[in-house]
């Protein structure tokens, strides 16, 4: 579709070009109207800021050494670079295994950080990987 658009536009540019002398006529050369193909940009998310921290607001929490009564707070940034409004679904994972998963509707150019809280009581000691859209993180349990 855009070569036939550059084709039909170098076509009807070298039909209103006037060459000094080669028009007898007394009558104007009348332009024509040439469709032009815009685009914009759908709306295209990426997400960083991948950050793991106690839901203790007092810091007095270690992710590296959580206790299982401990909750935790992953939190992403999810930004819109498209020209267009657009839903995305964040999907967090925990040792490659699907979580939880919440869907996040922003206008273009606009951020919002999205939050996943877990209660960790029911796992066992270990150290586990928090992956978010190839983001990588880590937080220990025992």
């Amino acid at each position: 579709m855009k070569a036939k658009l550059l084709f039909l536009f170098l076509i009807t540019l070298s039909a209103i070009v006037l060459i000094p002398g080669c028009n007898s006529s007394s009558q104007p050369i009348q332009a024509v109207a040439i469709p032009v193909e815009t685009t914009s940009r759908p709306a295209v998310f990426s997400v960083s800021n991948l950050i793991i921290r106690p839901a203790d607001s007092s810091g007095l929490c270690d992710i590296y050494n959580l206790g299982t009564d401990d909750e935790i707070i992953v939190s992403v940034t999810v930004t819109n670079n498209g020209s267009n409004q657009g839903n995305h679904d964040v999907t967090l994972n925990i040792d490659w295994v699907e979580v939880e998963t919440k869907s996040v509707m922003l206008a273009a150019g606009d951020s919002i950080d999205v939050e996943f809280n877990l209660l960790w009581g029911t796992h066992n000691d270990g150290i586990y990987t928090v992956t978010i859209e190839g983001l990588q993180a880590i937080f220990g349990v025992g």
